[in-house]
């Protein structure tokens, strides 16, 4: 591995967050069966933010595991709603209920991020936000996931 950074992550969106950042780095997929992860948290009773943390932690070590002389860094999203974990739809049709379902109600997007340096976590940081996504009509839910679920889930 010729860089110095390794972001366990297949994310392309944090992937451009780095590269706006100016540093030099490589993305790997940690391939943690996140499902499996979360199912097993949320039965053991763990919040949401601790999930996010846990699924974060868990990239960033397993990684950290392969390329110990890397700066590795682990990061996860959840989002939750009314107690709930939201899970990313699995296709079109679920992605247009979840969308109808959070309008015009608040929910939380917990966001966790882990460093590994020497197979040691070094730093972490969980913040969360609250939301609520304005009322949409059933036409522009519709016309959204028709214009972006292709190129989001490629």
């Amino acid at each position: 591995m010729t860089k110095d950074i390794i972001l366990a992550s297949k994310s392309k969106v944090r992937a451009l967050l780095l590269k706006n950042a100016g540093l030099n780095f490589v993305s790997v997929d940690a391939a943690i069966d996140e499902e499996q992860v979360k199912l097993s948290y949320i039965n053991a009773g763990y919040t949401p933010r601790d999930v996010s943390d846990v699924l974060a932690d868990m990239k960033a070590k397993k990684l950290s595991n392969r390329f110990p002389s890397q700066l590795v860094i682990g990061c996860d999203q959840i989002l939750s709603f009314k107690d709930q974990i939201i899970s990313k739809a699995k296709n079109s049709n679920g992605l247009v209920h979840q969308l109808k379902d959070l309008q015009g109600k608040e929910h939380i997007v917990y966001s966790a991020s882990v460093v590994y340096i020497n197979n040691k976590p070094e730093w972490r940081f969980i913040g969360s936000a609250k939301m609520t996504m304005r009322n949409l009509s059933d036409d522009f839910i519709l016309r959204y996931v028709k214009d972006n679920w292709e190129k989001n889930t490629a």
